[in-house]
């Protein structure tokens, strides 16, 4: 699969991996801003992506940033979209972070589509000894 990254900003930097067998790309900001404590805000990478169909893009966390209590949310990215990849960062920590143009601020994965079908049904196999929700499995 190839991945096709436009830039849209002279800021850009082309998402990298730092080892070949990384399963992450890491995508990088472009602006300097103040994340609060206890936030949410977009942070602009300044590139656009083309996505083969039968793929998709999540964006996840970077571990280092999320031992500090920041932490990337709704990160999907469809094939078939084409405008900036934005990031929505939360601040959960109880101090301002500072988000550095240039730096590292999440990770992309690139996830192979299944095709599914829905099927509506009346029943189900009830073979699962699972069944309680939140803490089924234990805690």
């Amino acid at each position: 699969m190839k991945l096709k990254v436009k830039k849209i900003s002279e800021k850009a930097r082309i998402p990298t991996k730092h080892n070949k067998n990384d399963a992450a790309f890491d995508l990088y900001t472009i602006q300097d801003q103040i994340l609060p404590a206890g936030s949410t805000t977009i942070v602009h990478t300044g590139i656009c992506l083309e996505i083969e169909f039968g793929f998709y893009g999540k964006i996840e966390s970077r571990s280092s940033l999320a031992k500090k209590g920041i932490f990337c949310t709704a990160g999907i990215i469809d094939s078939g979209y084409r405008g900036e990849v934005m990031i929505v960062m939360n601040n959960r920590s109880s101090d301002d972070y500072l988000i550095q143009s240039g730096h590292r601020v999440a990770q992309l994965i690139i996830y192979r589509i299944e095709e599914v079908y829905i099927i509506e049904s009346d029943t189900l196999d009830d073979q699962s000894d699972r069944g309680g929700g939140f803490g089924s499995s234990g805690e």
